[in-house]
């Protein structure tokens, strides 16, 4: 009979388990009993929610006693998620037809649901709610309903399609504003919390674990990584938080189209969706360096005709057409392969793509190319990625 000899990422997984029950159960201690939002169902939707009573911290002296650390846990959790509850609202939009796909939304995250509603959570308490940018594309109209059942017209302070956000602002709107998390503190392993609208199930739970961090994705997007959990994300739970044990924003839920992949979430994390909500705040979009041009990956043909290791550096499939593509200005070409960027080794299209995004907008940058079996140098001029235009009126 064989054995069974845990390796490390089993330890590692089991221990972050452990310390993350125990911390609820000791954020539990001193608290009584809360019983969260129970689901009523109203005449126009098969699952909405009841209105949830303001929380009330329990005071020290109301102590429980006798849990076993299961129930600590369970009513630590029950207590979380009954707070979080209260900023978590349903995004719905109407539109008279599709918007066409001509902005970034699908380069990066394939082929996105076709939703007419879905999650979103208030970040300030001024009224600005934060969403999928998918959830509301081509919308003519956005309502936001909260946990009463109360609809309030939204407008559009922003949206950034390579990140798949957009910020909502509703002036009528008076609920608390969940806090950010540091996603650069999460590990493999820990628990996490998803709360939204699944199926038009309103303020649904989920728990699961991060599965990973640093994730591309199944797609290789150049503007940011992904936590993977399998906290189960549906049509619906886009635009919802993913929650830590202290109820703080660790992601934003992505549902992703990849029916092939079940049990597998992505959310963008909370330190680039803080940044990205900042930039939306003060310029309704996020500005990133452009030039025009379309890579792939140098395969051990190409890299055989051009004297490089595969892998090494960008090839240029494609030029982007029109006046003043700063690639076609810079006499870039089709098969040119991108090994350096202002000196530095190109790590691959991704690594072009972020160098470009992060290079100052209205300056020029040195490339090194490698075109037909000679190394030249080239200027180009770093011009800001165009913009989609979205039909909600601001």
């Amino acid at each position: 009979m064989s054995s069974f000899h845990p390796n490390r990422s089993d330890i590692v997984a089991g221990l972050a388990l452990v310390l993350a029950m125990l911390s609820l159960v000791w954020a539990s201690r001193g608290r009584p009993p809360t019983v969260p939002p129970t689901p009523s169902r109203s005449p126009d939707s098969k699952a909405s929610v009841a209105a949830i009573e303001p929380f009330n911290p329990p005071s020290p002296s109301s102590a429980s006693s006798g849990l076993t650390p299961l129930e600590a846990f369970s009513l630590a959790s029950a207590e979380m998620v009954a707070r979080a509850s209260r900023s978590i609202v349903r995004v719905s939009h109407a539109t008279k037809r599709r918007t066409s796909t001509d902005d970034d939304l699908e380069l990066y995250f394939d082929k996105m649901p076709a939703e007419t509603f879905g999650s979103g959570f208030v970040i300030d308490e001024s009224g600005l709610v934060l969403t999928n940018y998918h959830v509301i594309r081509g919308a003519e109209r956005v309502e936001i309903r909260s946990a009463d059942n109360t609809t309030y017209p939204a407008s559009l302070v922003g949206s950034d399609a390579l990140t798949d956000l957009a910020l909502l602002k509703v002036s009528e709107l008076r609920l608390p504003a969940l806090n950010w998390g540091d996603s650069r503190k999460v590990v493999s392993g820990q628990l996490a919390w998803a709360i939204g609208s699944p199926h038009g199930l309103d303020l649904s739970v989920s728990l699961g674990i991060i599965s990973a961090v640093n994730r591309p994705t199944l797609l290789d997007s150049p503007f940011q990584d992904f936590l993977q959990t399998d906290a189960s994300i549906n049509p619906g739970s886009s635009g919802s938080p993913l929650l830590d044990s202290q109820g703080a924003i660790i992601g934003v839920n992505t549902a992703m189209a990849v029916d092939a992949f079940a049990g597998i979430s992505f959310a963008l994390p909370a330190h680039i969706a803080k940044n990205v909500v900042s930039q939306l705040r003060s310029n309704g979009s996020v500005p990133r360096g452009w030039i025009g041009v379309h890579l792939g990956s140098v395969t051990s043909t190409r890299a055989a005709m051009a004297g490089l290791e595969a892998g090494q550096g960008a090839y240029i499939e494609s030029i982007s057409a029109g006046d003043s593509v700063p690639a076609v200005e810079a006499d870039l070409r089709v098969a040119d392969i991108c090994t350096a960027f202002e000196g530095g080794a190109v790590s691959g299209p991704v690594g072009l793509i972020r160098n470009i995004a992060a290079h100052p907008i209205g300056t020029t940058a040195k490339l090194t190319l490698h075109r037909a079996g000679q190394v030249v140098q080239v200027d180009v001029m770093i011009q800001t990625r165009p913009i989609p235009t979205v039909n909600l009126s601001r």
